[in-house]
């Protein structure tokens, strides 16, 4: 066992009560510096300490170190408190990516709660927060309730978000956004549309996500081609700056809150799984981009008129490459054929110089030929001491060397040697023997002559043999008579003669024989050759002119479909000239429209800008409603109560978001109501006409609304917020003063009623909820309805596929197994038990018209509702009236409008109006530019009721 060693921390005997001991195991003791949390603290704290300790040295030294000392104090501090800030961000970042808001913000329009407009600057959401600040703290209000309190700490967060770059991106990713392609385009829905008209909305919507700041924009078909396509390589490199992790969790996806994690390991895993997640959804994002680009281009004219463009500049570079090679081909075989009938002229050239050549050489041979046989003969018709003095084989020799000049002057001397010679002949013996001599040899006997022997020489049997007519110029000589030995020899050699003769006359017929046959077939195959030259040459031509002929084909071919095609672009062009015409026309048309709303808007906000305080509430009740007077509106009074009975408890609307938009829907049916009631029966001239014509404004903004400008948006939301406030507090005022009970629909039976009882105007029961389909024949849902509504037929039932569907008002259909008849409803009041007139309680009338549709709207769907009340946010509103009373030029600024609207009276403007009604309107398309916003044209301002009956 080993044994333990208690060291002191201090020296023996001063070591503190409270201080340790360091115990360790025996073991080998060294020494070791020892430094407190490591260099980074010795650099800090213990070596200026130390290097400010006093040191030899002056004062410069001292100052120099100090500088320095400071100087690198100076870089460490500076390199720490970025380190430090470095490491929050980078905190601050690890938050998983999602962003965290209070249940109460979720839902709500951040822009909308801080009073600003979606691209609003920094700058510019700080002056509006600082503002709001200043009118919802609760310092700097008197008594503020929780409700204030809560919202100011809602416009607190929502500014956090909103001011917080991350956050912001985070929560615009979070907003609902339009991630339709047009992918079927040209065809489909999209079919006969324009290119433009139907990219350009799809990639401004989508530019939206850009991380660069410049945006090129689709432009249009006068366009330059480089720009186009510099446009479409920017939107392929598309950087897109939506937060995939945003979408993801609008979309529910299964994310990780990191908050959550109970160790580091889990909050690591979560956050591998929160990236899995965006990684998936930005590829997403990044296809569906790519695949709108992809369509575009595919069917941008601009690109497929440039890529016509270019396929025709390679087929034209095409042939004209094919058209050079066949060019140098052609060249090329003109050469060869040149060159071959050069070469076939100089051949004929030359074979003719070799017949010429060979000619003068068989000339020259027979020329010696004869002269060496002359030589011969001489020698053979000589005397027999000639012929044996003169050896037959030294004669050949001489015959040899010697030329035909020197031939023939041999022989004539010879000859001439002949005649003046005697028996001996010795002049004759010594001119052959001369010759021999020159021929290097020495001259011998022929003992062979005279003994019978041949004289002729071997090499006289390779001669021709043709005699000569030199036998009969040779010199008389004596003939000896032969011995009958000499006699037999020479018949056996001429024999002999004869037969070498016939041998090498046959041997000479056969080689000649072989020539002529050689020469025959060297002809044949030089004739088989040009032929099949020839062929060729004829085989080409036609396949030339095949191809010159086909080729003539593709051009006439092109030029026609050049033609079509030209043609095709000038009615494609003539088209987009009309369609932009007519789109000039719609914009121009819509400018008059937005002009006059905003002039008629700017009307009706002026009235209500005149009941200051609470005098508008009061004038709802006393002017609209009639309290007070002779003849009280009855009709509007009980429609406001049912709709009063309708709406939610103020506590119930502040807990839920279906309960505000219950209560929204009835105050905008109570505007509706007041709208299109309130002013029945008055001139228009008067005040309540005027009242209830401008309270239109108080009706929540529908889809399809012209566009106002920022200032007059901003006043209008005030108004309206006035105006639906002081409607709230006289729905809560009938709802408590005069409460009304209304009477629940019920069904009449459990089984949906029979086909043949649904028509028009027929009220149905829904039983179970359902969706409402778009049309009979539709299968897309435009909204849905909750048991206990109550809805109005607008037609027989359809049956389609087997499913019997009932067509609804305003719009939409519903399928008949989910309907029920509709029970009559019983009496809201009835006689009391007493007699007397005192006994009995008036009946309430009933309502009929608007007011019914209305009060019924309160209870269905309020996609279906928005459609009804549009009709009542245009009240009154009539484009041409309104254009020729403020007479609005086409090019005029609204700012214009919005001036003159401020100081023209009701009055006024309806004396106008009566004065240019009966201009024409500039639109010519005015009527169905007015039924596309739910309204009609009216011909006068004088009834109201039929203004509003569409």
């Amino acid at each position: 066992m080993s044994s333990f060693l208690a060291l002191p921390w201090y020296g023996a005997g001063d070591v503190p009560d409270d201080e340790p001991l360091v115990v360790c195991g025996t073991c080998a003791m060294g020494q070791r510096v020892v430094q407190n949390c490591g260099r980074a603290f010795w650099d800090r704290f213990e070596s200026p300490l130390q290097d400010r300790s006093p040191k030899k040295g002056g004062s410069k030294s001292k100052d120099e170190a100090a500088d320095k000392q400071d100087s690198a104090e100076a870089d460490r501090e500076k390199a720490y408190r970025e380190k430090r800030e470095k490491r929050q961000r980078e905190s601050k970042g690890k938050d998983g990516g999602l962003l965290k808001m209070s249940d109460d913000l979720k839902g709500r329009d951040l822009y909308e709660l801080l009073e600003i407009e979606p691209g609003a600057s920094a700058e510019d959401v700080k002056k509006s927060y600082r503002k709001l600040v200043l009118v919802h703290h609760p310092d700097k209000m008197t008594d503020p309730t929780e409700e204030q309190k809560k919202h100011f700490l809602l416009i607190q967060e929502a500014f956090e978000v909103i001011s917080d770059p991350d956050k912001k991106r985070r929560y615009e990713s979070m907003l609902d956004f339009d991630d339709a392609i047009p992918s079927s385009f040209p065809n489909g829905p999209y079919k006969g549309m324009d290119f433009y008209e139907v990219f350009r909305p799809v990639f401004k919507n989508n530019a939206r996500w850009s991380a660069r700041p410049k945006v090129p924009s689709l432009g249009d078909e006068n366009t330059d081609i480089e720009a186009v396509k510099e446009f479409y390589e920017f939107w392929y490199s598309f950087e897109s700056w939506r937060d995939p992790l945003a979408m993801a969790e609008k979309d529910d996806y299964e994310l990780h809150c990191l908050d959550e994690a109970e160790c580091r390991e889990e909050r690591r895993w979560m956050e591998r799984e929160n990236a899995k997640v965006a990684k998936r959804l930005a590829a997403a994002e990044r296809e569906r981009i790519s695949d709108l680009v992809k369509v575009a281009e595919r069917n941008d004219p601009r690109m497929i008129a440039y890529k016509e463009k270019l396929r025709q500049e390679k087929e034209a570079e095409k042939a004209r490459k094919a058209a050079a090679i066949q060019a140098e081909k052609d060249k090329k075989d003109a050469e060869a054929r040149a060159r071959r009938e050069m070469e076939e002229a100089k051949r004929r050239e030359e074979e003719a110089k070799r017949q010429e050549e060979r000619r003068v050489r068989e000339e020259q041979k027979a020329v010696l030929k004869r002269a060496r046989q002359r030589l011969r003969n001489l020698h053979k018709n000589a005397d027999v001491i000639v012929r044996r003095s003169v050896h037959v084989e030294q004669l050949q020799q001489v015959c040899l060397r010697l030329e035909v000049e020197e031939l023939d002057s041999l022989c004539d001397e010879i000859e001439a040697a002949f005649k003046q010679d005697g028996e001996e002949y010795p002049t004759v013996i010594g001119l052959f023997r001369d010759e021999i001599v020159k021929c290097g040899a020495t001259p011998i006997f022929d003992n062979s002559v005279g003994s019978g022997a041949s004289t002729i020489s071997p090499e006289d049997s390779n001669e021709d043999g043709e005699a000569s007519d030199d036998d009969d110029r040779s010199p008389a000589k004596p003939v000896r008579e032969l011995t009958p030995e000499e006699l037999e020899a020479e018949r056996l050699r001429k024999l002999a003669e004869e037969a070498a003769e016939a041998e090498r006359a046959a041997r000479k017929a056969e080689e000649q024989r072989k020539k002529r046959e050689a020469a025959k077939k060297e002809e044949e195959k030089r004739q088989a050759e040009l032929r099949k030259q020839e062929k060729k040459e004829r085989e080409r031509l036609a396949k030339e002119k095949a191809k010159e002929e086909k080729k003539q084909e593709q051009a006439a071919k092109q030029l026609e479909e050049q033609r079509i095609k030209q043609q095709q672009q000038r009615e494609q062009q003539r088209e987009a000239a009309l369609a932009e015409e007519a789109e000039r026309k719609r914009l121009h048309e819509e400018q008059l429209v937005m002009r006059a709303f905003e002039t008629d808007r700017l009307k009706r906000i002026a009235i209500l800008e005149a009941y200051e305080g609470n005098m508008l509430e009061q004038a709802l009740e006393g002017t609209l409603l009639q309290e007070g007077s002779d003849q009280p509106n009855a009709q509007l009074k009980l429609a406001l109560r049912q709709l009063a009975a309708q709406t939610p408890a103020p506590a119930a609307s502040k807990e839920t978001a279906a309960a505000r938009e219950v209560e929204e829907l009835c105050v905008d049916l109570a505007v509706a109501c007041l709208s299109t009631e309130g002013g029945a029966g008055a001139a228009p001239d008067e005040a309540r006409a005027r009242l209830a014509g401008a309270l239109a404004v108080a009706v929540r903004p529908t889809r399809g609304q012209p566009e106002l400008s920022k200032e007059a948006k901003a006043t209008m939301k005030k108004v309206r917020t006035r105006a639906r406030a002081a409607v709230l507090a006289l729905l809560r005022k009938l709802g408590s003063v005069e409460p009304v009970r209304v009477a629940k629909p019920r069904p009449a039976g459990t089984a949906a009623p029979p086909r043949d009882t649904i028509a028009n105007g027929v009220e149905l029961y829904v039983a179970e909820d359902g969706p409402v389909f778009e049309s009979a024949t539709s299968y897309d849902e435009i909204g849905s309805m909750s048991v206990g509504a109550v809805v109005v037929a607008s037609g027989p039932a359809v049956e389609v596929e087997g499913y019997p569907m009932v067509p609804i008002r305003p719009k939409g259909t519903l399928e008949l197994r989910i309907l029920r008849a509709l029970a009559a409803p019983e009496s809201p009041t009835k006689s009391s038990k007493g007699q007397g007139s005192s006994g009995k309680k008036a009946s309430e009338p009933a309502l009929d018209g608007k007011l019914k549709e209305f009060v019924r709207l309160a209870a269905t769907n309020v996609d279906i509702a928005e459609l009804e009340l549009r009709g009542a946010c245009y009240h009154t509103f009539d484009p041409a009236a309104a254009i020729a009373a403020a007479d609005v030029p086409a090019a005029a600024a609204p700012e214009a409008t919005v001036a003159a609207a401020g100081d023209e009276s009701p009055a006024g403007a309806t004396k106008s109006g009566k004065k240019k009604g009966g201009k024409k309107a500039e639109a010519e398309d005015l009527d169905s530019l007015l039924e596309e916003f739910g309204m009609t044209s009216q011909a006068s301002p004088k009834s109201g009721k039929k203004k509003n009956k569409k």
